[in-house]
């Protein structure tokens, strides 16, 4: 299994932490984020990274390689000075891509199993998979109308009070989706409203809280979280 993981931003909302680094390399516990992020895949058994970058770059390739010290093959597809928003940014690295593949924003660990996700999609053969999480807008702005069969609806933008859904964090989709866009510079999240509207987009519901590194109150949450999970386990072991 492939994952493309989006770590190209701006991170505006984390300046002054942001200015000399990029948000993948903001350290949590004394280890940078996207540590966290590569040991964890490894272990779900993906076998190779497309790692969408922009912003400080080469700290990103420098620190991370080739992938080998995760056991995992990483490779890079660089926006270059211009981003493209995240849509155009997997449209860049198709020539890396495989027919389907998950994608991970840059700033998320979701502590879930991967591979039912998977196999739900290539059961139901749609273009595309989101996971989703009943929110009522606990964990942030929920976004998704779901009626427990299907997803009507996937909109950023138009808040309705019957949105009691949120995108999760963690999708899979066609490499076609993407190709076949006419435009460089897209969102995501553009692509996944149409494919909603269009009932082309699959659900997996998951139960299990997000945790993102995306604002103060995220890196606080994913902290105390890690330290738990992870540091303290480790230290027992």
């Amino acid at each position: 299994m492939q994952t493309v993981i989006l770590a190209g931003g701006l991170a505006t909302r984390l300046r002054p932490i942001t200015e000399k680094i990029p948000k993948a390399l903001i350290e949590i516990n004394g280890i940078p984020f996207i540590d966290y992020q590569l040991n964890y895949l490894k272990k779900q058994g993906i076998t190779n990274v497309v790692l969408c970058i922009g912003y400080l770059a080469n700290q990103i390739v420098n620190y991370v390689g080739d992938g080998s010290s995760y056991g995992l093959k990483v490779v890079y597809s660089n926006d270059g000075e211009k981003l493209l928003g995240t849509g155009g940014s997997i449209k860049k690295a198709a020539t890396f891509l495989d027919d389907d593949f998950f994608i991970l924003y840059g700033d998320s660990f979701l502590p879930i199993e991967f591979p039912p996700i998977y196999n739900k999609f290539k059961l139901n053969k749609l273009p595309a998979l989101m996971t989703i999480l009943e929110n009522k807008n606990q964990w942030d702005k929920s976004n998704v109308i779901f009626d427990g069969k299907q997803i009507n609806l996937y909109d950023k933008k138009t808040y309705s009070d019957t949105m009691n859904y949120i995108d999760y964090g963690l999708s899979i989709c066609k490499k076609d989706v993407f190709t076949k866009m006419n435009c460089k510079i897209f969102d995501l999240a553009e692509v996944f409203t149409s494919l909603s509207k269009d009932k082309h987009l699959d659900f997996f519901e998951v139960h299990q809280r997000f945790y993102e590194i995306g604002s103060k109150q995220g890196i606080e949450d994913f902290s105390n979280f890690a330290l738990k999970e992870f540091i303290q386990k480790r230290k027992e072991s």
